[in-house]
């Protein structure tokens, strides 16, 4: 068994170094190939070999692109995919929902990409974190007229980089594994639940116990002082919009659909989102402080979160 895990991960990292010599030699390789083929290709290697010859792959491509054709940067770029592939990989092997191992992802990649931008930042003076910068030159700080919305959308984008190359990394490396046969029986369950998503998103939650440690690193975030660091000051914030981001849509969920169990009626249920939504816009921090309490008294109430999940995993399974 062993034998043939070495030999799928041999075969795999001679894949990756031969492609990433076609790729760094059109000059595409970071646009493209390093942020979307090769977290796919890793994520597929972990469910087939495991953690221990996933890494032993990465590594063994990552040194010959390093040492061999010389190419530090797309290196330094292979050691961000290797490690968001690794942890795709290790998060669809686990017993947990779709929504926690998203989140989880993100929160988890979140530090790992602006490590690796922080050496990318000292190779090519280029960095993701020039972006309030960059928005003050083309003036649209002066034209918005309000600082702390810049800066909120700065740090906003930042948040968007993980979890779109987690939710990228998890869909393509399942619709990959699935083609080649290589789901088990949990990973088949979350593939079935993300090619059906519109219709199983209405039972999909975030775990209550994921949701209350986010809801008190909110809290906690909102109170204590952020370090003048940039990348500490960046991880700081753009980990707490991650969580802000996945909460607000739990709170709202949870709120909507208690107000339908109570009264039955759509059309209240759907106003009640609207007058949500308004609230936020114009009182974001009460307002979210707000959906969060209320979405815990409603699912202590209704254990929404629970009947849901489990008339989700009834409606896979069948």
């Amino acid at each position: 068994m062993e034998t043939r895990k070495l030999t799928k991960a041999a075969i795999t990292s001679a894949l990756l170094i031969v492609l990433s010599i076609v790729f760094c030699s059109i000059g595409i390789e970071n646009t493209f190939y390093l942020q979307f083929i090769v977290p796919i290709v890793i994520t597929v290697v972990y469910l087939t070999c495991g953690f221990k010859w996933t890494i032993l792959a990465g590594l063994n491509t990552i040194v010959v692109i390093i040492l061999v054709l010389g190419r530090m940067t797309a290196g330094v770029w292979l050691i961000q995919s290797v490690i968001v592939g690794s942890i795709v990989g290790y998060l669809l092997l686990r017993e947990r929902g779709v929504m926690d191992d998203i989140l989880i992802g993100a929160l988890v990649g979140c530090p790992v990409m602006l490590f690796i931008d922080y050496f990318i930042k000292i190779l090519t003076g280029v960095s993701v974190l020039t972006g309030i910068s960059v928005l003050e030159e083309i003036g649209l700080g002066d034209l918005i007229g309000n600082k702390e919305l810049i800066e909120g959308m700065y740090y906003f984008e930042i948040a968007c980089i993980p979890i779109g190359t987690i939710v990228l990394t998890y869909v393509g490396g399942m619709i990959v594994a699935k083609h080649l046969n290589l789901l088990n029986a949990q990973t088949k369950m979350k593939y079935k639940m993300i090619k059906n998503f519109l219709r199983y998103k209405p039972y999909m939650y975030c775990s209550k116990s994921l949701v209350i440690g986010g809801m008190l690193y909110i809290v906690i975030s909102t109170i204590l002082p952020v370090g003048q660091n940039v990348y500490i000051k960046a991880l700081y914030i753009s980990m707490k919009y991650i969580l802000i981001y996945f909460i607000l849509m739990d709170a709202m969920a949870i709120i909507s659909f208690g107000i339908y169990r109570k009264t039955g009626s759509v059309l209240l249920s759907n106003g009640v989102g609207i007058v949500i939504i308004i609230l936020l816009v114009n009182w974001f921090k009460w307002s979210l402080y707000g959906m969060m309490l209320t979405s815990l008294v409603i699912d202590f109430k209704m254990k929404i979160r629970q009947k849901q999940a489990h008339i989700l995993k009834c409606l896979v399974q069948y």
